[in-house]
């Protein structure tokens, strides 16, 4: 997969890298002098970091999202990827407790009343983009796959997103980020419009050293027990 053009020269790349190699810190001797980075499992730590990085270009991550090199999920929609418009501005996101929040703001003028619906109020997402026009809902796994609940949540968070901000169905899609090493079944990948990879972000983001680092670790982690 190739890296975005126009990032930067070859030999500037190279002398940030080794900076930040030179720089690099390292942990507390209890962790063998890892950072905690390099032993968590946690996939919110490393959709913290894909957030930031999203937040610097958005429309760098959107260019990604763009690429011919993913699947697409096999949703009876009969749009097909590339269908993002990368300068739209994107509003991005990470942890998004959507029903609850913006229920709250809707009804603040109500004592701060959040009214009751047919979801529930804890349902979040790992990361998101908004815009006027098409919103984004990403799901992101590390060393688990989706199971049945989170799955059947999906099957309802398209047309209830869509409700709460009259953005129509078909513009809201349905993003699922793993492991390469994991492989969702054909019933799996039919709950989302398209399926993007840790390893594919790492490709992307490769003239970025930390961003890089950081991503292959989350795709491997899966291999780890």
């Amino acid at each position: 997969m190739d890296t975005p053009s126009g990032s930067g020269l070859p030999g500037q790349h190279a002398e940030e890298t080794l900076e930040q190699r030179d720089h690099e810190a390292s942990g507390p001797c209890w962790l063998n002098e890892k950072t905690w980075g390099q032993v968590t499992r946690e996939e919110r730590y490393f959709c913290a970091e894909l957030f930031s990085v999203i937040r610097q270009d958005f429309r760098r991550f959107v260019k990604f999202l763009n690429l011919p090199d993913h699947k697409v999920g096999k949703t009876n929609r009969t749009m097909h990827w590339p269908i993002l418009e990368t300068e739209t501005n994107w509003d991005p996101a990470y942890e998004i407790c959507f029903y609850r929040d913006i229920g709250f703001y809707r009804n603040s003028g109500k004592n701060g009343t959040i009214p009751a619906g047919e979801f529930s109020q804890k349902r979040t997402f790992d990361l998101a983009l908004f815009s006027n026009e098409a919103i984004i809902l990403i799901e992101a796994k590390v060393h688990q796959g989706f199971d049945g609940k989170q799955l059947g949540h999906l099957n309802s968070d398209r047309r209830n997103v869509s409700k709460w901000t009259k953005v129509p169905e078909e513009k809201i899609f349905l993003v699922g980020l793993i492991s390469s090493e994991y492989h969702p079944r054909c019933k799996t990948q039919k709950h989302f419009d398209l399926i993007i990879t840790w390893s594919g972000l790492a490709c992307w983001y490769g003239d970025d050293h930390r961003a890089k680092q950081i991503f292959s670790r989350a795709n491997s982690v899966r291999n780890q027990g």
